[in-house]
C-alpha cells in the first residue's frame, strides 16, 4: 500500500514540475516576442505619470535623503526614552505615596 501512494506523489511532482517548467518558457517566450526600446527613449514611471499620491512623494522625499531616515530613527528613539521616563517617575511618585499612607 505505501508503494502506491509513494509512487502517486512522485508522479504527482514530477506532473507539477513540467507544468512550472512549460509556464516559466511560454513567460520567457512572451518576453522575447516584446518589442525592444531604445534606453535614450525610455521614460521614467514618475515621467510616465506613476503614482502621485501624498505617500509615495513623501516614501520618495526620504529615500532620495538618507540622512532623514537617522533623524527619523533619532527622534523615535528619544521619544521613547521621553515616555519611559515619564512612566518610571510617575512609578516613583505612587510609591512615595503609598509610603506616606
Amino acid at each position: 500500500m505505501g508503494g502506491t501512494a509513494t509512487a502517486t506523489a512522485t508522479t504527482t511532482n514530477d506532473e507539477s514540475k513540467k507544468n512550472a517548467a512549460a509556464a516559466a518558457a511560454a513567460v520567457f517566450q512572451s518576453w522575447l516576442e516584446k518589442e525592444a526600446i531604445p534606453l535614450d527613449q525610455v521614460t521614467s514611471f514618475a515621467e510616465a505619470g506613476g503614482n502621485d499620491s501624498w505617500l509615495w512623494k513623501a516614501i520618495a522625499f526620504v529615500v532620495k535623503r538618507p540622512a532623514f531616515l537617522f533623524m527619523i530613527y533619532y527622534l523615535v528613539k528619544q521619544v521613547k526614552l521621553y515616555f519611559e521616563t515619564m512612566r518610571s517617575s510617575s512609578n516613583k511618585e505612587e510609591d512615595k505615596i503609598a509610603l506616606e499612607l
